[in-house]
């Protein structure tokens, strides 16, 4: 309830731990996803800032992915971890959502940081996971580390960073619907961006 207060007051960055892309990333998920009534999957989130830009927009209920185990009270939001993830997709609990967030999340996936095994292609498969628990033109909201005039690299074992190399690889099968909204942008940051999961028939 304290990050949803935040997202009501504009002097307010929702999370003070990421500071002030956290209001940046609250209104430009205003003007860009319809968050009412939707189920939304939060993937990578130990502070449910996240979880609280969503229902403050409107979602019906959140689901959030993380590697630990999160005490969670609030009766909007559902908690798992991969392991419980898995389970429930097998066993066909776990239903689709209308909408992913991931903010600063799957560019650590596969390095160890956080427990995980290694794996060189783990945030591809993290994406790869998610699309398959994505309604039919569902929506990705997707922020990671973006390297200056998009040059990929790494910082093991913290981070990567997306370029023109990796970005690609990282969102295949989704299309990117907010292109024209980056024209300008020379890359760095982690800015927001919206995708699309691509079905039959579409272009």
């Amino acid at each position: 309830d304290k990050y949803i207060e935040n997202c009501k007051d504009l002097k307010k960055s929702v999370y003070d731990g990421y500071g002030t892309p956290t209001r940046h990333l609250l209104d430009w998920m205003r003007s860009h996803v319809d968050m009412k009534e939707k189920r939304i999957l939060v993937v990578g989130s130990e502070v449910p800032w996240v979880e609280a830009i969503s229902l403050h927009l409107g979602a019906a209920h959140v689901v959030t992915l993380e590697y630990g185990k999160i005490n969670n009270l609030h009766p909007q939001i559902s908690t798992t971890t991969p392991d419980e993830f898995r389970k429930l997709y097998l066993s066909g609990e776990l239903g689709l959502f209308d909408v992913v967030v991931s903010y600063s999340s799957v560019e650590h996936s596969g390095l160890g940081r956080y427990g995980d095994a290694l794996n060189p292609w783990g945030d591809l498969l993290a994406i790869a996971k998610v699309r398959c628990v994505t309604k039919e033109s569902g929506y990705l909201v997707l922020a990671v580390p973006v390297g200056a005039d998009y040059q990929d690299g790494i910082q093991f074992n913290a981070h990567r960073i997306y370029g023109k190399l990796r970005y690609p690889l990282l969102t295949a099968n989704w299309l990117q619907i907010d292109a024209k909204d980056h024209l300008l942008q020379q890359g760095g940051g982690q800015p927001p961006f919206l995708f699309q999961k691509i079905t039959i028939g579409m272009a």
